[in-house]
C-alpha cells in the first residue's frame, strides 16, 4: 500500500511539474523571446535609420540643431504660459 501511494504522490509531482514546466517553457519561447527579439529589431531598426543622417554635412548638422533648438523654445513658452 505504501509503495503505491507513495509511488502516484511521486508521479503526480512529476507530472505537475512538468506540465508546469512545459507551460513556463511556453511562455519563455513566446513572450520573453518576442520581447527580447522585437527590441533587437527595433535598434538595428533606428541603427538604420539614424544613419542617414550621419553623413558628414555640418551645414546639415548645424540645420538640425537649430531647428529642434526653435522646437524646444517654442515648446517651453507654449508650457510655460499655459
Amino acid at each position: 500500500f505504501n509503495r503505491a501511494v507513495l509511488d502516484g504522490a511521486v508521479h503526480l509531482f512529476a507530472f505537475t511539474a512538468r506540465g508546469l514546466g512545459a507551460v513556463v517553457n511556453l511562455f519563455d519561447r513566446t513572450v520573453i523571446d518576442g520581447a527580447v527579439n522585437g527590441a533587437g529589431e527595433g535598434a538595428d531598426l533606428a541603427g538604420r535609420e539614424l544613419r542617414y543622417g550621419q553623413n558628414g554635412n555640418v551645414q546639415r548638422y548645424a540645420a538640425f540643431l537649430l531647428g529642434f533648438a526653435i522646437i524646444g523654445v517654442v515648446l517651453v513658452a507654449y508650457f510655460m504660459s499655459t
